[in-house]
């Protein structure tokens, strides 16, 4: 459902916009006529005479460059007796020799003003063509209109003194009245003004009627408001319910593939014991060697149905009672002990300190299923390893670790984890397509060490990986 749109007389707006526009020119008026009256009170108090201050700086230039033997000192001392933008000394070329300003030294005079037949001094409002810098500080811009006067020093050698036209005002300002020009221009700035606040007033009662149409504009913008709200509300209620059923299809479609894959992981090893013994039904007089051949595989096909069938009574019990474990502090030596019947495993030594708070039977049963998921998955050997504190920086985390905790590292050598497959890997029935197995195994260990408070972390590369288990140490541990 669309939203229904607010529409506001355009003529109101329009009416407020001529009200804005008059007040706009009419205090534009009123600035610049005050803005003409101060430029031109300005002007009329200008005083003449700059042939005279200018000799007079000359005189003073040319004594210090004079006094002193080094061009560079004598530049730089006459600008600051004279707090003039710059000084600067040219020859015959036209060319910068020394200046306040170092960056000059080296630039030609581009003012064909200045090139003229020498006269005794020479005066020119224009910009240098050059940035004028002191201190190494840019003060004056390359295209800053700027004051310069030339005067002739010895030798053919020219001074060129910069003068900012602001302070120079200042050094020429005087004060003889306010002339008739300044009165009238002023006055009719004042006259504006009056009409600038004339029209804000005119423009406030317009206002005021604009009002009462934007408070009823908003009014239906709120029911507005109010509708898009349910509609929203509406369109995230179907979505929920889309997800719902999405969710209820994906676990249909779970059920469905975990009854046909449990189907065949039963079938198999059960199809081998019937087999075995038939054949040994069949065979009355076969061989001792063969029998006992026939026996062991029943009985490691009869061991795979008892993990199998045990692995799903122990997930029905988790999901409907949960786990309950006795946690006590367990040394590595205990936890070998009960790791000892595992095979193709590289145990390592546990330091003679480490402990953990754990459940004995619950963690070898955890560090079981990952030995065996690492020689079903990675390489042929695995390693077991007792660590104080996480040693690598984890590509994956499960539950909270443990604050200085004491960890048990199942490694192995193998081609690695998929990094796309990586954060499902201890979730229920996931496991890759061509890969043995019911999907169980690490998500049943998951359950298991956070029943026990734990912790897993894993890091994974393509030369194998590692899943630490971690619990807390011991108190008596930490004393």
């Amino acid at each position: 459902m669309e939203n229904p749109t607010v529409t506001i007389d355009t003529r109101n707006v329009a009416v407020s916009r001529y009200w804005l526009a008059g007040i706009l020119l009419a205090a534009s008026a009123a600035l610049v006529a005050l803005f003409a009256a101060v430029v031109n009170q300005i002007d009329a108090t200008r005083p003449v005479g700059e042939g005279e201050l200018f000799a007079s700086d000359a005189a003073l230039v040319a004594e210090v460059i004079q006094q002193e033997n080094d061009l560079d000192t004598a530049v730089r001392t006459a600008r600051n007796r004279l707090g003039i933008l710059a000084v600067s000394v040219i020859d015959t070329d036209f060319t910068y020799v020394a200046s306040s300003s170092p960056n000059l030294v080296g630039a030609s005079v581009d003012i064909p003003f200045f090139r003229r037949d020498p006269l005794p001094m020479r005066a020119l409002t224009a910009p240098a063509g050059h940035p004028i810098h002191i201190d190494g500080i840019e003060e004056a811009t390359s295209d800053l209109a700027m004051y310069q006067v030339l005067i002739p020093v010895d030798d053919g050698a020219m001074a060129l003194m910069f003068y900012d036209l602001r302070d120079l005002t200042v050094r020429r300002a005087t004060s003889d009245g306010i002339t008739p020009v300044t009165l009238l221009l002023g006055s009719l700035g004042v006259l504006f003004v009056v009409a600038t606040a004339a029209l804000i007033a005119g423009r406030a009662g317009a206002r005021r009627r604009i009002i009462a149409v934007i408070e009823e504009a908003k009014e239906l913008e709120m029911r507005a408001d109010e509708l898009a709200q349910h509609n929203r509300s509406l369109s995230e209620a179907r979505s929920a319910a889309e997800r719902a059923l999405a969710l209820a299809e994906e676990k249909n479609r779970i059920r469905s593939e975990f009854v046909l894959m449990i189907n065949h992981e039963l079938n198999t090893p059960l199809t081998g014991v019937v087999t075995s013994a038939e054949l040994m039904a069949a065979h009355p007089d076969m061989s001792a060697e063969d029998r006992q051949h026939l026996v062991n595989a029943m009985i490691q096909q009869g061991d795979l149905l008892k993990r199998l069938v045990s692995r799903m009574l122990t997930l029905a019990r988790l999901e409907n009672r949960g786990l309950g474990y006795s946690l006590r502090p367990v040394s590595g030596d205990a936890l070998i002990a009960d790791l000892s019947s595992v095979a193709r495993s590289d145990i390592a030594d546990p330091p003679a300190s480490w402990s953990v708070m754990t459940d004995p039977e619950g963690m070898a049963s955890v560090l079981s299923a990952f030995v065996e998921n690492a020689l079903t998955h990675g390489g042929d050997t695995v390693r077991i390893a007792f660590t104080e504190g996480l040693l690598f920086e984890p590509d994956l985390t499960i539950g909270e670790p443990p604050h200085d905790g004491r960890y048990v590292v199942v490694s192995d050598d193998g081609p690695g984890i998929d990094p796309d497959f990586l954060p499902r890997i201890f979730e229920k029935f996931e496991k890759r397509s061509d890969s043995p197995g019911t999907g169980l195994g690490l998500y049943l260990a998951r359950l298991m060490v956070e029943a026990m408070g734990g912790s897993i972390a894993v890091t994974t590369g393509p030369t194998g990986s590692s899943i630490a288990v971690g619990g807390p140490t011991p108190l008596e541990a930490t004393l």
